[in-house]
């Protein structure tokens, strides 16, 4: 288990919790409507309001890795052809060719 250390002070009282938004927490809500948030990437309960984070991913938001999943991507073809092929029609050295031009 990981320790957390706290710098700046208390955090702002109304400030949104970072966690509730964050892919990499589980949250569970007991029968009181109390929750409980799980950080998987530091392994530790969160008990206070987190209000800045190192390891903050918004869950909201799309993964740049999801994207090139879903995206279509322009591979030469025959004879010089250009084209498009979604991402699970790539051969596996079409797919090893993009992680080598990937950001």
């Amino acid at each position: 288990m990981a320790k957390l250390k706290i710098r700046g002070g208390t955090p702002q009282k109304y400030a949104e919790n970072l966690c509730l938004s964050c892919r990499h927490a589980i949250i569970r809500t007991d029968g009181t409507n109390q929750k409980t948030i799980h950080c998987n990437v530091f392994d530790v309960i969160i008990k206070s309001n987190t209000v800045e984070c190192n390891s903050y991913t918004n869950a909201n938001e799309t993964s740049i890795r999801d994207m090139e999943k879903i995206a279509w991507h322009i591979i030469p073809g025959k004879h010089g052809v250009m084209g498009f092929k979604p991402y699970k029609e790539l051969t596996k050295d079409e797919k090893g060719m993009l992680e080598l031009h990937s950001w």
